[in-house]
């Protein structure tokens, strides 16, 4: 089984000539934050990849997974989101742990998402009706292991969002 961090030690791809490092203020233009499993991952592939790469996957495609929500940090969401993950800056982990993911995702039918880095895009879902992880071009995906720092921060910018909106004194007109 991969782990995020297998993700990361893929480096970046040859379309990203600089890496950027992910802005986790980015994250508020997620329409969703959850906490989660994911089940059902498969590679839906456009064509083979490369033989000598048992690991990862290169070629052009995307994977799909289904994502069994325990919590839901920001956004709504039901038990069960659908979810497709074209990662066009790093290779595809070939398989997932089974462990518990913080993810935060976008309708990419739904609006521009402002975020840094090189052509400030969020793809189409390869799928109608998918949700997509929020990616930046040449960054990394929001998807953290639930106990790693970078979830452990995500938490404390939400919370931090939450505190500011119901302090008293905003102006609610």
């Amino acid at each position: 089984a991969g782990s995020l961090a297998t993700i990361s030690a893929a480096g970046p791809a040859q379309a990203c000539t600089i890496y950027y490092p992910q802005d986790l203020e980015d994250l508020r233009s997620a329409d969703v934050v959850v906490l989660g499993r994911i089940t059902n991952y498969e590679i839906v592939a456009r064509r083979d990849p490369r033989p000598e790469d048992r690991t990862h996957f290169w070629g052009s495609g995307h994977a799909r997974f289904d994502l069994v929500v325990d919590e839901v940090l920001a956004g709504r969401a039901g038990t069960r989101l659908s979810v497709a993950w074209i990662n066009s800056t790093f290779a595809m982990p070939r398989a997932m742990s089974s462990g518990q993911y913080l993810i935060a995702l976008v309708d990419p039918g739904f609006r521009p998402v402002p975020l840094r880095g090189p052509g400030n895009i969020i793809l189409s879902a390869p799928e109608k009706g998918l949700l997509i992880p929020l990616q930046a071009h040449c960054s990394e995906a929001f998807m953290f292991e639930s106990m790693s720092e970078e979830a452990l921060a995500v938490r404390r910018i939400l919370d931090q969002g939450r505190s500011r909106e119901a302090s008293p004194g905003r102006d609610s007109r």
